[in-house]
Parts: C-alpha cells; structure tokens; sequence
C-alpha cells in the first residue's frame, strides 16, 4: 500500500510539473499576441469626432460593440443597394479593413476604385499566424503574406463626398 502510495504522489508531481511547464510556456509563446493593438478604438474615435453615429463596416460586430448594433451595418452587396442604405439611414462613412476578402461584394470593389481613402488607421492585429489562419485557407497564406501591410491597415471611405447626388435633399 505505501508503495502504491508512493506512486501516486510521484504521477500526481508529475502532471502538476507537466501542466506547470506548459502554462510557462504558453505564457512566453504568446506574450508577443499581447502586444498588437487593434486599430479599430482610434477608428471608431475618430468617427464619433466626426459626429458620426451609423457606419458601414466589414467588420460589423466590433464596429457594433462600439456605435450599437441597430447603428453598425454590412455595406450592402451592390451598389444600388449600398444608394438605397445611404439615403434610408443617413449614413455618410464605410470602414474597410481586412474582413472585405472574406465576401469582397461588388459594392467594395467600386467604391475602393471610385473613390478615395479618406482615413487610414493601422491595425497591428492582424498576423499571418494568428487572425489570417483562423480565417482563412493554407492555399491562400501565400498571397496575404504578399500584401501583409494593407491587410494591416483599416480605411475609412466618405460616401458622401465621393457620391454627393445621393445626398441630396438633406
């Protein structure tokens, strides 16, 4: 008995040594992740500087977490429907940042030709071995590591200086 005893105490030393090790190590390993900031505070500051209080965003659930989920919108897959949203709520900005190549709608792909960047703001968040795996095929890594730096950045685009006829009537 005080030999099975003796084992006990040593395996249950053991797994405590084991877990302890690999707590340790977590701990370094992913000390890094805890020094990226996400941008997306500075973004949604700078709206709300702007008086700002509905926008369109890739990124919907942070961008609802800070203006409010009846406030945060997808931008809509076309552009007559995007024309439709505008003039329905009033809304004046579109925040894009890496979640557009997720479902990269026709409306994104006009407005990122048409129109200029109003805003930037980097977002350190995003890297290759961290959000963009969880996220997205092996097969694609190869191109996200080609432009790493504009998935890093958030842009914020004004929809009414770039279509001022949809505002017409204010």
């Amino acid at each position: 008995l005080y030999r099975l005893w003796k084992k006990f105490v040593k395996l249950r030393l053991l797994v405590i040594i084991l877990v302890a090790l690999s707590f340790i190590e977590n701990l370094f390993f992913n000390y890094k992740l805890t020094e990226y900031r996400s941008g997306y505070e500075s973004v949604f500051k700078w709206l709300k500087s702007k008086g700002e209080t509905k926008l369109f965003c890739t990124m919907m659930p942070i961008s609802a977490y800070y203006f409010g989920r009846a406030k945060a919108f997808y931008p809509p897959p076309d552009i007559i429907s995007l024309k439709k949203a505008v003039q329905y709520y009033n809304i004046r900005y579109l925040v894009i940042d890496w979640q557009r190549y997720l479902w990269y709608h026709n409306s994104i792909k006009t407005i990122e030709k048409k129109c200029t960047i109003k805003a930037t703001f980097k977002n350190d968040y995003i890297h290759l071995y961290t959000v963009l795996r969880e996220n997205y095929l092996p097969v694609d890594m190869p191109y996200f590591q080609s432009i790493i730096n504009e998935l890093e950045l958030i842009k914020i685009y004004d929809l009414k200086k770039c279509f001022p006829q949809w505002y017409k009537g204010e």
